[in-house]
């Protein structure tokens, strides 16, 4: 499977490249690659767009879409102290 990182690095992009690429700051993208944070709707369709792959196949890349192609963010599970 191929994540953000494989396609920006095969294009030979930097962060700073993609970040431009897509209007946001290299600090961001950094977040997407680590996995911290998933790419909002709009994004995700700018980067399928910048790495010429259907939205759909962004679940290939590391991002989970739904049918309508919107990223799926799954919630952390609430910690209970004992």
């Amino acid at each position: 499977m191929e994540t953000i990182k494989d396609l920006r690095a095969q294009r030979g992009w930097t962060q700073v490249d993609l970040a431009n690429e897509v209007g946001v700051t290299p600090s961001t993208v950094y977040k997407w690659e680590s996995g911290t944070v998933v790419p909002d709707i709009r994004r995700l369709r700018l980067l399928a767009k910048a790495f010429d792959v259907a939205i759909e196949n962004m679940a290939l890349v590391g991002v989970d879409v739904d049918r309508a192609g919107n990223p799926i963010i799954e919630e952390p599970a609430l910690k209970i102290a004992a």
